[in-house]
């Protein structure tokens, strides 16, 4: 899988972290066995992160309100962590069964701003704005792009039953969708091809399960960001620690 930009990051150690769980002898049961490893981690700023930006809303502001902030940087005020950040493990498992999403239009923002699913992925579409928006979704490839998908959705009469509409994302690799109306709403999906990946939380932590114990490379991808790799071994029955401090770009 290809993704754009390179990502300046700090390097981080990897760190294993065993629990071992005792009870008395007498009391001992076996629980169900739960195989593989665990990959778990922070991705925050170092320096001083980025303040998010204020767009104008420039159609519609009766329904769209008068001004968004931008998803581009999802800060923590306690920790600097970061998120929406996408975190996917290589060279893994058998492909798994597609997933089912849904991107929601809502105040004209895409709600999730970023995802991941697997490939096949069942893509649902609903709009419960009372005015006409247009999906465009886009495949990136290096600096290019190419449309995969172009809908428009007529404004909601019901929000509570809002017109849905369903895409397969069958390539993997990230999409970007923007709606042709309102050109500040965007999403993304990353689409991989296994079930092992996370996306950070608000605090900038992740966690992967399940993981087979071997050596892997670790994708890390965010969208003002870009891409780094990263290689992680995991034991079985052990956590995996990485942290990705970033600097910001002067």
């Amino acid at each position: 899988m290809r993704f754009p930009k390179p990502l300046l990051l700090v390097s981080a150690p990897l760190m294993s972290l065993t629990i071992l769980l005792a009870l008395p002898r007498e009391h001992v049961e076996h629980p169900p066995t739960i195989a593989g490893g665990k990959i778990e981690g922070r991705i925050f700023f170092k320096g001083t992160p980025p303040e998010p930006e204020k767009i104008r809303v420039s159609k519609d502001p009766q329904i769209c309100g008068n001004s968004k902030l931008s998803e581009e940087f999802v800060v923590s005020t306690e920790n600097k962590g970061l998120k929406n950040v996408v975190i996917l493990l290589e060279g893994v498992g058998e492909k798994p069964e597609a997933t089912a999403i849904t991107i929601e239009q809502s105040d004209c923002v895409y709600v999730p701003h970023v995802q991941v699913a697997t490939s096949g992925a069942n893509l649902t579409l609903t709009n419960k704005d009372r005015t006409l928006h247009n999906v465009h979704g886009y495949l990136l490839r290096d600096e290019a792009r190419g449309t995969m998908f172009n809908i428009a959705q007529p404004a909601s009469k019901d929000p509570a039953s809002p017109m849905s509409t369903q895409r397969r994302l069958r390539r993997p690799g990230v999409y970007q969708i923007e709606c042709d109306v309102h050109p500040w709403m965007l999403s993304y999906v990353v689409v991989h091809d296994n079930q092992f990946y996370a996306t950070s939380d608000e605090s900038g932590h992740y966690s992967i399960s399940g993981v087979p114990a071997g050596t892997y490379t670790v994708r890390i991808w965010h969208e003002g960001l870009g891409t780094v790799e990263k290689t992680v071994t995991v034991s079985e029955g052990q956590t995996a620690t990485l942290d990705l401090p970033i600097e910001a770009n002067p």
